[in-house]
């Protein structure tokens, strides 16, 4: 059975590895909390909030998280493939090394994320990224 969670805060909790393939998560926040390498593989959630969490090395592959909220998280390397994030904001959220980028359509960023997604987006379509390259 797949775990269903509602109405629960996380807060300052360390839940590295944690697994929540194909939960289903509605009014979750998670709070300063560690979630490094979490699993959340097909979670459907509504109203999940991720505040002040490092979450690096996550797998978002196929979840359903429209309107969620990652603000100020370590994001570092995460995977949304195929995942559903419209309406999701990453407000001052590391979105370092993060796959899946085409899947964060309809999210929000703010302007320092920019440059990082942008370099993300070249290299998922095969776009080689030279910073050595000299203009003539």
């Amino acid at each position: 059975m797949d775990a269903v969670l509602d109405r629960v805060d996380f807060v300052d909790c360390r839940l590295s590895g944690l697994q929540l393939i194909g939960a289903r998560l509605r009014n979750v926040r998670f709070v300063r909390c560690q979630l490094d390498a979490c699993s959340a593989r097909s979670l459907a959630g509504y109203r999940v909030e991720f505040d002040d969490c490092r979450i690096a090395g996550a797998d978002f592959t196929r979840a359903g998280l429209p309107g969620a909220q990652f603000i100020d998280c370590d994001l570092t390397g995460a995977d949304f493939s195929n995942a559903d994030v419209a309406g999701a904001r990453f407000h001052g959220s590391r979105l370092d090394g993060v796959r899946g980028v085409a899947s964060l359509r309809g999210a929000t960023v703010d302007l320092a994320q920019v440059v990082t997604l942008a370099v993300a987006m070249a290299t998922a379509l095969g776009i080689t990224v030279d910073a050595d390259a000299a203009s003539d």
